[in-house]
């Protein structure tokens, strides 16, 4: 459709600018006489490639708020449990802590001994 028809796109406060009383009907025709006459001041429109990029920025950071309110109520699920990760490992979507998290998901318990085997080395000094 872009390369078919010219389009303009009009900041609306512009075009409102002449003081009377406001109908579509009214508007319309007052519009399309400016655009007749080339009087429709152009606002800016980036090219397909710019936009194409800003539609994955906002798809991309749409996913990141839904995997960040995901980790939360995960946190908010183990803490509902009685199972306080964090007085363990400092990152609790790090590998030590996964790997904790998924040996609860096989078995029932953890216990106190297993939890060194699942801790990386920068983490045992805690």
């Amino acid at each position: 459709m872009e390369g078919e028809f010219q389009i303009v796109l009009a900041n609306a406060q512009r075009l409102k600018a002449i003081p009377r009383k406001k109908t579509d009907i009214i508007d319309c025709k007052r519009i399309a006489n400016l655009l007749r006459y080339g009087l429709v001041p152009n606002s800016f429109i980036p090219p397909k490639e710019i936009r194409e990029l800003r539609d994955l920025n906002r798809t991309r950071r749409k996913l990141v708020g839904m995997m960040t309110s995901e980790k939360n109520r995960l946190v908010k699920v183990l803490e509902a449990a009685n199972i306080k990760l964090s007085s363990v490992v400092t990152k609790i979507y790090g590998v030590s802590s996964l790997a904790m998290i998924r040996s609860m998901l096989e078995k029932d318990k953890l216990s106190r001994d297993e939890i060194p085997r699942w801790l990386k080395a920068s983490s045992k000094r805690r």
